[in-house]
């Protein structure tokens, strides 16, 4: 029993950042740790540096810095003795703070941090984009300035239609309307504006700024368009 309650103390303090922290004296401290993973995030986000593929792997490993850290520094304090309640408790509080901020943070990441990530289906874009490409969209890219020509574009041709990746090749303006006419990079192979004609700039999600990874081709990661 002894050996199964230490795997599985391994196990959760190995998964969720400030575990070990939970049997110290320090306990109180390992909720301020998903916190400041928190924070991390929130300030590559307000600075943009998010976008870039350095910023980008720059966050992570600042991430994962923090969790082996506190991870060390738990396993390096003395234990105290808590009434098993108390840790259970003490385990559910935690896990719940974790859970919490990954699964709001990634359903609200485009509207809070303004990034977010998208797979790459077909060879419309090739060969900028190409199957298997993941990239990352920049969803605050237009709030200071307009879609350009020229712009690769995450976008809607309709408000409750698919999501598409296509390049910006004309724009122009009607009235209170500014429109995006997209197309994709190989014209042979892309369903784009020249079978469905301008589409609204509104329905723009983002631009794409890189390839974060490949799940074809390892050789394409952190590739800047």
């Amino acid at each position: 029993m002894k050996i199964f309650t230490s795997a599985l103390r391994i196990l959760l303090c190995s998964v969720f950042p400030g575990g070990t922290l939970l049997s110290t004296r320090y306990s109180v401290w390992a909720f301020s740790i998903p916190l400041f993973g928190l924070l991390i995030v929130i300030l590559f986000s307000l600075t943009r540096w998010v976008t870039t593929p350095l910023g980008f792997i720059s966050m992570l490993g600042f991430l994962i810095a923090l969790h082996l850290l506190t991870y060390g520094l738990g396993l390096g304090i003395k234990s105290k003795s808590r009434p098993a309640r108390i840790i259970v408790l003490l385990v559910i509080g935690l896990i719940a703070l974790n859970g919490s901020i990954v699964t709001t943070s990634h359903i609200y990441k485009e509207t809070w941090f303004g990034f977010g990530f998208y797979h790459i289906p077909s060879v419309s874009m090739s060969p900028t984009l190409m199957p298997g490409d993941v990239v990352l969209v920049d969803s605050w890219a237009f709030n200071a300035h307009p879609a350009k020509k020229g712009d690769v574009v995450v976008t809607r041709k309709e408000p409750q239609g698919v999501i598409l990746v296509k390049r910006v090749t004309r724009v122009k303006e009607d009235g209170q309307t500014r429109w995006i006419y997209i197309e994709g990079d190989n014209p042979a192979r892309s369903q784009d504006s020249r079978q469905f004609g301008w589409i609204d700039s509104a329905l723009i999600i983002g631009q794409v700024d890189f390839v974060w990874f490949s799940f074809r081709n390892g050789e394409r990661a952190l590739q800047s368009l």
